[in-house]
């Protein structure tokens, strides 16, 4: 019997019913897996999406697709000491996780050999093995490479790999691309369509444009980018010293297919050659797409000269972040009453201040003292704001904050001196999680957001939670009353703790800027501000906006004991419109873009095969030189 999700594809998309959809990305959330091991392969909004896009595929009824990304063997561990923000780096083990060996017919570990090249001399071939393993990731098979000398932590800098942080970054992913391509064919897989999630894997797509055994599979590039620095580029001179032949081969291209494919990574600027992966899978793919629709205008003006059309699909958010009592309604088809959102927003509330109680205990200030030796206690009476994502600069945690925050958590009938005048105070609780870049300037921002928690006026009402991690992304879903998502303008592509949030009934304040606007309504769903037009307008008038939204949220909550159901009746409508961002949602939106690129690639296959005989079959990719002329290193 076809499950409801596949009669959905017959019905809307018959074109795509058989059809294989491979999906690859440089991190994942894996919620299967626990501890260290599941925070290792995370870091971010995309390793988010690609966890919950896995389990939309599987959600959509397309069960023989599957997903692709490393194994990583150390995970990144905030602390606090000292008012101040310490990383470190802890090995992870595997042993007691749900992964398991891919085998082959006979029974052996699938073992791919791949090569690299030594980060400190890369003129120097290395051999390497990578393990393939295998885990459920919500009812979609993912792939796991496992190749501890490369794929050690997620993302390298100069910080992890001091002196050659990118020449790392780039064989992490030239390895990646040789383990898809070369998995594909362990697998006797074909793909019908692949998707790639970023730069970071535009290898993979153009190994697999480049090899005839793949002609058929169409190229999707995903971009979750808004700003040119996000974009995956790399300097020749940095990767192997200004020697083009040099760099060329080290992108493991094709024999057969190396230069046309060359061509399309190639920016010179300023005499400079640079390799730009982004660029690629832009011009090798069959479709692109963003992640909201101004993202998607946004993301033409980052490839300046490009006609190729960015169609934009909205990001959804998967089960896992949904409550277990709310998630059995949904399951069994049945549609929460407001109580029934309130009583489990009281629960999530609940066992989230449990965990930040936890997390705070043994916290020291600037001077070494505790913050709070037990850990702070919240009190489950009070609205709470929670603003839990990365600390960086467009986000505007800090510049948000600093002007109002004693106003949010002063007592409700008091009067606040503010930049506006006096102000009613709206006896709310704030709380701020999250990782900082290491040595950039939002460390000091996590150093004020310690210091406020000895303040008078904001101690046990303030608190930043440290070792911010997937569960307390959790806890921020399912325990926050409002979920504060202030981004610069134009500088998120969708944004999904909101999406997060809503899928449980919780509030959220949103600008009027990357997803939100395209399902939450100003005062019915949630509450909307701006748009703004630029940075200098954002800063002048946000804080004010969210002040004032955030003065309704909190008449609103507290009339709730004299009868005023005006709470529950927006948390009902929040949880309704995120109907719109769940993953499955998400993947049906997906299904025209897989068509699209799909259709794009059969019309377009002669043209592509002619072109890729520019170089004979079996010609050597280079002339001989020193470099490939020595000895490979195993």
């Amino acid at each position: 019997m076809m499950s409801n999700d596949e009669k959905w594809i017959d019905s809307h998309v018959p074109s795509l019913k058989n059809k294989r959809i491979v999906t690859v990305s440089m991190e994942g959330y894996i919620p299967e897996l626990h501890g260290d091991a599941r925070e290792a392969n995370t870091k971010g909004g995309l390793g988010v999406y690609f966890g919950d896009k896995l389990e939309g595929l599987a959600a959509l009824g397309k069960h023989d697709a599957f997903g692709c990304m490393p194994l990583y063997q150390k995970r990144m561990v905030q602390e606090i000491d000292h008012g101040r923000q310490v990383i470190s780096y802890r090995q992870v083990s595997y042993a007691d996780q749900p992964v398991a060996p891919l085998l082959n017919q006979k029974q052996e570990a699938v073992r791919l050999e791949v090569w690299g090249f030594n980060t400190q001399n890369p003129n120097q071939e290395i051999r390497y093995e990578a393990e393939v393993f295998v885990v459920d990731r919500g009812g979609t098979t993912l792939y796991l490479f496992s190749c501890p000398a490369v794929f050690d932590v997620l993302y390298p800098d100069s910080v992890t790999h001091p002196s050659h942080g990118r020449r790392h970054r780039f064989l992490q992913e030239t390895v990646f691309a040789q383990c898809v391509t070369k998995l594909f064919k362990q697998l006797q897989v074909v793909p019908d369509a692949l998707l790639i999630n970023e730069g970071h894997v535009a290898v993979a797509a153009a190994m697999t444009r480049g090899d005839p055994t793949f002609d058929k599979t169409a190229i999707i590039y995903t971009n979750h980018t808004v700003v040119p620095a996000g974009l995956e580029v790399f300097d020749i001179n940095d990767l192997a010293g200004n020697d083009i032949g040099r760099a060329r081969y080290i992108m493991r291209f094709p024999p057969h297919s190396w230069q046309w494919l060359w061509q399309k990574f190639i920016v010179e600027c300023d005499g400079k050659v640079m390799i730009d992966f982004s660029k690629g899978a832009l011009e090798i793919c069959s479709a692109a797409n963003a992640v909201s629709t101004e993202h998607a205008r946004v993301t033409r003006g980052l490839f300046p000269g490009q006609n190729k059309s960015i169609v934009p699909i909205l990001n959804g958010s998967g089960d896992t972040w949904v409550s277990p009592e709310l998630l059995k309604l949904e399951q069994q088809g049945t549609l929460p009453s407001p109580e029934q959102l309130m009583a489990f927003a009281r629960q999530g509330k609940a066992d989230a201040f449990k965990d930040i109680q936890r997390r705070t205990a043994g916290m020291t200030d600037a001077q070494g003292d505790p913050i709070c030796p037990g850990g702070v206690r919240l009190d489950a009476e009070k609205p709470t704001l929670w603003l839990v994502r990365r600390l960086v600069q467009y986000k505007s945690q800090y510049p948000i904050l600093k002007d109002i925050i004693h106003v949010l958590c002063a007592e409700r009938g008091s009067l606040v001196d503010s930049p506006w005048g006096q102000m009613p105070g709206l006896g709310m609780q704030v709380v701020v999680g999250g990782l900082a870049p290491q040595h950039a300037h939002e460390e000091q921002w996590i150093e004020e957001f310690i210091a406020w928690m000895k303040r008078p006026d904001l101690a046990g009402r303030f608190v930043f939670a440290p070792g911010c991690d997937t569960h307390l992304l959790r806890w921020q879903a399912v325990g926050a009353d409002i979920c504060l998502n202030c981004p610069q303008p134009n500088k998120e592509a969708c944004g999904t703790s909101d999406q997060r949030s809503a899928r449980n009934g919780g509030l959220n304040i949103a600008v009027y800027s990357g997803g939100a606007p395209e399902y939450l309504e100003d005062y019915k769903s949630g509450m909307l501000i701006g748009p703004y037009v630029n940075n200098k307008d954002f800063f002048e008038h946000a804080p004010l906006h969210i002040l004032d939204k955030l003065s309704t949220l909190s008449e609103m909550y507290y009339a709730r004991k004299h009868g005023d159901a005006r709470w529950q009746d927006m948390k009902l409508e929040a949880y309704l419109a995120s109907h719109k961002v769940t993953a499955l949602a998400m993947e049906q939106r997906y299904t025209h873009v897989y068509v699209q690129a799909m259709t794009e690639r059969l019309k377009n296959r002669k043209q592509t095969e002619q072109t890729c005989q520019t170089v004979p079959l079996g010609q050597p990719q280079e002339p001989a030189t020193e470099w490939n002329r020595s000895s490979k290193t195993a």
